[in-house]
């Protein structure tokens, strides 16, 4: 995931007025550790969770879209220097 993602769900969360468990809870987590893991780039939410986040902090469409879009291209970019380096 990217931090840029993370890094935009804290930003709204905060926002929002909410703590990462307030944020856990509201999604069935027992634990805040998937929120923080989220917003330091560790891991990404289910897509279905993450469209109910953009509602429910009020992050445009686009813009999520936007940040999948770019950590997707970068991830297949750094795929495809690895592969390089390999058969070199």
């Amino acid at each position: 995931m990217s931090l840029e993602l993370g890094t935009l769900l804290k930003e709204h969360r905060l926002k929002a007025g909410m703590t990462q468990q307030d944020l856990a809870n509201k999604f069935g987590y027992s634990t805040a550790q998937f929120i923080s893991n989220w917003e330091r780039g560790i891991s990404q939410p289910p897509m279905e969770t993450l469209v109910q986040l953009s509602v429910l902090l009020k992050i445009p469409k686009a813009t999520i879209k936007e940040l999948l879009i770019k950590n997707a291209i970068q991830q297949i970019e750094k795929k495809i220097e690895i592969g390089f380096k390999r058969s070199v």
